[in-house]
């Protein structure tokens, strides 16, 4: 009869284990697709913005009489970065801020953690097999 008892609380206690399991993958997925659609929207702005500033650059060639489109938008875009032509153009903290989470996510991705999760539970283990043995010696 005791035996009956335990099973099924060890199916009931199993079945919310799982359950959890499952809610904090889909929180976690919920998560991601939020990232990346707000990186798709900021890249959609950008992506618009180059355009209106090519847009831009190609009536002021117009208006000076058929001046090189791809060099007034280069000459414009490397005039507000500060770059030299020839080099890659300044990245602006946004773009560098959304450069880094897309490393990092790429990097959770294939398991490239910062601190492995092995070294973190050895810390614990140590932590808490030293407090136990302050316990006990003390």
């Amino acid at each position: 009869m005791e035996v009956a008892a335990l099973n099924a609380d060890l199916r009931a206690e199993e079945a919310a284990a799982a359950a959890a399991a499952r809610r904090a993958e889909a929180k976690a997925q919920a998560q991601a697709q939020a990232l990346n659609a707000d990186l798709r929207a900021e890249e959609a702005a950008a992506a618009a913005a180059a355009k209106r500033a090519e847009a831009k650059a190609s009536a002021q060639a117009q208006a000076q009489g058929g001046a090189e489109v791809g060099s007034a938008a280069e000459s414009e875009a490397g005039a507000r970065s500060g770059a030299v032509l020839g080099e890659e153009p300044k990245l602006s903290r946004l773009e560098r801020r959304r450069a880094k989470i897309r490393a990092e996510i790429e990097r959770n991705r294939r398991g490239d953690y910062k601190v492995p999760t092995w070294v973190l539970a050895v810390a614990l283990v140590v932590f808490v097999a030293g407090w136990a043995a302050l316990i006990v010696f003390a």
